[in-house]
């Protein structure tokens, strides 16, 4: 709950904040506009981290990491967002490449060794779970094959219950 608190924290300041920007620069035509949007966002970007901070979203530890991670994905959207101002949709949703570099900031930015450690013991219940879903989904993996290829496929993998079930088994398992 926290780091979607946090990802709507740094997605709707960036947005407004660049917004706001924007609007001041505005008055000193277009090339301000530009320069008031970047410096209106960045601004939002630092601010908003600094406050997730101490709403404790995220830990202070990790607020460099986050605040850089969000401004590199403020770099990333911007010419996703000047490119496409004639759309109202891409301009929006590129400032959720900013909460993202955030999140990814927080992420990556933890600590070496808890990373590593973490990433470990993920990796370990993934291919768990990947080599289960391989066995389930066996079954249709070689009726479909035995049928591109030309060949009857073994009589016992043909039962729609094993199929499908397997199947949908693969797909519950992956979606747990």
């Amino acid at each position: 709950m926290k780091r979607t608190l946090f990802v709507l924290l740094v997605w709707a300041s960036a947005g407004a904040g660049t917004v706001m920007g924007s609007v001041l620069g505005s008055r000193g035509g277009q090339r301000w506009l530009f320069a008031g949007a970047i410096i209106g966002g960045a601004l939002a970007i630092i601010l908003a981290t600094r406050f997730a901070a101490r709403l404790g979203l995220i830990a202070r530890r990790r607020l460099r990491a986050s605040t850089i991670g969000g401004l590199v994905g403020f770099a990333v959207a911007l010419p996703l967002a000047v490119t496409n101002l004639h759309t109202p949709v891409v301009p929006v949703l590129s400032t959720s490449l900013i909460a993202l570099g955030a999140l990814l900031g927080d992420f990556h930015f933890d600590g070496r060794e808890n990373f590593r450690l973490q990433t470990e013991v993920i990796m370990r219940t993934h291919s768990q779970v990947a080599i289960a879903g391989f066995v389930l989904i066996l079954p249709a993996l070689v009726l479909v094959s035995s049928g591109l290829l030309g060949l009857d496929p073994p009589a016992a993998l043909v039962h729609p219950v094993l199929v499908m079930g397997g199947l949908l088994l693969a797909f519950a398992l992956n979606a747990w």
